[in-house]
Order: structure tokens, then C-alpha cells, then sequence
């Protein structure tokens, strides 16, 4: 293949998948091709949203309560006006309560338990023609 038509077919900055474990891009048509072992999944950007293109982010996914790491929520004040205590109101981890002075403590939350969050996989090899 001559580089005219390698620039054609494959132009620099082409992503070529195979499940082809013996096929090598760059003794089979030339030019420099490298392998990307990243074990990423590939998503189109969206216009606009360069933070969760290029942090791999996904955007808008909720995490389950028992997935999170185990910790506590506490708050604590008080407040006094002429040597008398004022009550005040709270709301922490959607619980509300209205207190004197001293100090709240919610029961610890979250499970610190782990979880599959992939989707589906085929796993290929994935090279980049870099020039």
C-alpha cells in the first residue's frame, strides 16, 4: 500500500478495533500505529461538555446509598441571647429537627460495599495510527 492510499484508507488519528490478536496495523499496511491497552470505552463528545470527555465521567449516574464509604454527618451550635438558649433548626442528610444548643449526630451512613458499574463488554484490541 502506498502512503497515499494509507493516508486515504487510514488517515493519522484513525482508531482501528480488531479481536484479531495476531494483526499488527503497522507490518500489515505501514505508516505508525500504537496500541492503546487503556481499557477505556470509547464516547463521542458532546459540544460543550469537555469536563466529562476528558475526565471519563459519567454524567447524570447516581450511586447507591450502601456504595458509598461509611462516615457520619454532625452539626453542632449554640446560641444565647440575654443568657438564655435559642433553638435552632437544622437540616442535614434530609433529616430535619429544631434543638437547643448542644450537638446532633446522625447514624452513620453508607456501606463501603463495592459494585459493578460496567456495561456490557467485548474486549478487542484497539490501535491509533499516530502517523
Amino acid at each position: 500500500m502506498t502512503l497515499e492510499e494509507l493516508n486515504m484508507l487510514h488517515p493519522v488519528g484513525e482508531i482501528y478495533q480488531t479481536v484479531n490478536t495476531g494483526f499488527n496495523p503497522n507490518n500489515t499496511w505501514g505508516g505508525t500505529w500504537t496500541a492503546d491497552n487503556t481499557e477505556s470505552v470509547l464516547v463521542s463528545q458532546q459540544t460543550g461538555n469537555l469536563f466529562s470527555a476528558a475526565l471519563g465521567n459519567v454524567v447524570g449516574a447516581n450511586t447507591a446509598v450502601t456504595n458509598l464509604p461509611n462516615h457520619t454527618h454532625n452539626a453542632s451550635a449554640a446560641v444565647e441571647e440575654n443568657g438564655s438558649t435559642t433553638w435552632f433548626t437544622f437540616n442535614v442528610a434530609g433529616t430535619n429537627g429544631c434543638y437547643g444548643a448542644g450537638t446532633w449526630s446522625a447514624a452513620a451512613k453508607g456501606g463501603g460495599g463495592s459494585h459493578e458499574n460496567r456495561m456490557r463488554s467485548k474486549y478487542v484490541i484497539r490501535w491509533v495510527r499516530t502517523a
